[in-house]
């Protein structure tokens, strides 16, 4: 007796052939069910038509009168007792039991030796039982109730919950721009003797509205305020005279301020320089929700795709080990700190920025251009006004780490470094007590910048001894922790300097340098170049990283020490 189907077939995987002969029958069997004086003759003659006997054309003319489809008098396909399972209970009953009691826990114990302790007791109890089987009920058990036991409910939902796009709809360009960080997959070389220096961090700001890359920074150091403000400075200022600078011929047309930043709970993004910074140009931070790593997907899904680009250069460690495999990244290791960022920059220009993007169904560069130019069925939104070069320089002190301090006789006191000038005079003599804003440049502490509160502007004030070299700030902490480390208890700055003095002499006459002091030179090398801005007149010059520094030092009674941002080139 033929059933009517239980379940629905996909009519969209049967052959061509088959369907066409279950068509067939049904046509058949709708020229029957119209005749209202049918004869057992006609059943037959219709079913020799189709190959059919009598009877089976009487049992589907009744499926095909309730269910009027041709999938409804298909037969179902025999499925081999799929889902049920052919051995003994006892021994179903043993796999269960290991599972729950064994493989969902905390212990996470591999698939292997649950099949050791499935077989152990099977053999306990005179019964029998394969591998396969055991692995065929692990495999069946569901990803999230082994993820919620195996490693926890974070864990579970972060693997096993639909993953959107972002939690934040940008309306406009420039209405949302995320920004994240990552360690490039590559290993750099220094400019002097191409010995390997170690891999950079790079950050990146990308616009939601057209998913097109706005800006990045790639350096040696580490992620703070202050790269999250190079970041944005690339990403907001045009970029004409940063692409001359580098000698780059390619045409990079976005910039403008950003309505808003989405950034992750990273303790560089929660600092009060950025915080502040963000609200003295009216950018406000939006944070991801905690424990909600999937809203981060749209700037680490870019970071994945440059990241792929950049596994095609020499030099590449790969994402993991198993990738890399006997490759030794140190052997092909060739590019250049510089080298790198002309490369990134091609790639986001040429590259990631023309292609069609699945979201838009548009090149990003040609989605930005549409919001901001508009088209036929919408305005835009216009060009952004363009910031001067002064600007930049201004923004960037906004971004860099700031501390309340009072003037004392000796004048501003930071770490261990004291900075005074003769502006700051007018407050020692007059008995100001108040606490007043400083700013100081984590890659250049031989100076603060002193706001002003009746100017309503920035001062550079200078360090007071002016033998202090333009040492970054883990220079002289890494100067500082060699005097801890023989036992010096009396730190003062003189001494780390000089301890400071001494290292560099070291470092000078060893024959084999290390990796970590190879980076630690070219770590001072790109921030001597990145501070081309605030030092301008070393922009042109042909000397080398030491001898730019010395020059800055005998420079420094010239230049002028109060910031006049017609000074300032962007670099």
């Amino acid at each position: 007796m033929i059933k009517q189907q239980d379940t629905e077939i996909d009519i969209s995987q049967i052959q061509q052939p088959v369907w066409e002969y279950w068509r067939k029958v049904a046509s058949e069997l709708d020229e029957l069910l119209s005749h209202k004086n049918r004869s057992k003759n006609d059943v037959i003659r219709s079913g020799k038509k189709v190959g059919l006997s009598c009877s089976r054309m009487y049992a589907l003319l009744k499926i095909y009168a309730e269910s009027p489809k041709v999938s409804s008098i298909m037969p179902q396909p025999k499925n081999g007792g799929k889902g049920k399972s052919r051995i003994d209970r006892r021994v179903e009953e043993i796999i269960q039991h290991t599972i729950e009691e064994s493989y969902l826990t905390h212990q996470k114990l591999i698939p292997a030796a649950i099949v050791r302790r499935v077989k152990r007791q099977c053999f306990r109890e005179n019964l029998k039982v394969s591998e396969n089987t055991v692995r065929s009920r692990l495999s069946s058990t569901p990803k999230r109730k082994s993820l919620l036991f195996r490693e926890g409910r974070r864990v579970a939902d972060d693997q096993t919950r639909p993953a959107p796009d972002t939690y934040l709809e940008a309306k406009y360009p420039l209405d949302i721009v995320q920004i994240d960080h990552t360690s490039a997959d590559i290993l750099l070389v220094d400019e002097d003797d191409r010995e390997t220096i170690g891999r950079p961090n790079l950050t990146i700001a990308i616009d939601l509205y057209s998913r097109a890359i706005t800006g990045f920074h790639v350096d040696l150091e580490k992620p703070s305020a202050t790269v999250v403000g190079l970041c944005l400075i690339n990403s907001i200022f045009p970029k004409a005279e940063w692409l001359r600078r580098r000698q780059i011929d390619v045409d990079w047309p976005i910039w403008g301020l950003p309505t808003r930043i989405a950034v992750d709970n990273g303790k560089d993004f929660r600092s009060n320089a950025l915080q502040r910074g963000c609200e003295e140009h009216n950018i406000s931070i939006e944070y991801r929700p905690l424990t909600k790593t999937e809203y981060g997907g749209i700037v680490e899904r870019v970071i994945g795709t440059l990241m792929r680009r950049v596994h095609e250069l020499p030099g590449t460690t790969y994402s993991n080990i198993q990738i890399r495999g006997k490759t030794k990244p140190e052997q092909y290791a060739c590019l250049t700190l510089l080298e790198l960022e002309k490369c990134l920059t091609l790639t986001i220009c040429e590259d990631y920025n023309k292609s069609i993007h699945p979201h838009t169904n548009l090149p990003p560069l040609h989605a930005f251009e549409k919001g901001v130019y508009g088209d036929k069925n919408a305005l835009g939104t216009g060009l952004p006004p363009v910031a001067s070069l002064g600007d930049a320089q201004r923004m960037l002190i906004d971004f860099l780490p700031t501390e309340q301090r009072r003037i004392t006789k000796k004048g501003f006191r930071w770490n261990y470094v004291t900075y005074w000038h003769d502006i700051l005079k007018p407050y020692l003599e007059s008995g100001d007590k108040r606490l007043f804003t400083i700013r100081r440049d984590p890659r250049d502490i031989s100076k603060i910048f002193f706001f002003c509160p009746e100017r309503l502007e920035y001062h550079e004030i200078p360090a007071r001894n002016l033998s202090t070299p333009s040492l970054s700030e883990w220079q002289f902490k890494w100067a500082k922790k060699k005097l801890t480390d023989l036992g010096n208890s009396l730190v003062d700055e003189e001494a780390i300097f000089r301890a400071w003095d001494e290292i560099q002499i070291t470092v000078e006459q060893a024959q084999q340098k290390t990796k970590a002091v190879r980076r630690q030179k070219a770590r001072a090398k790109a921030n001597i170049r990145s501070r081309s801005l605030l030092s301008p007149k070393l922009e042109n010059s042909k000397f080398s990283a030491d001898e730019q520094i010395k020059a800055q030092e005998d420079n420094k009674s010239e230049e002028e020490v109060s910031f006049n941002p017609e000074d300032i080139e962007f670099w």
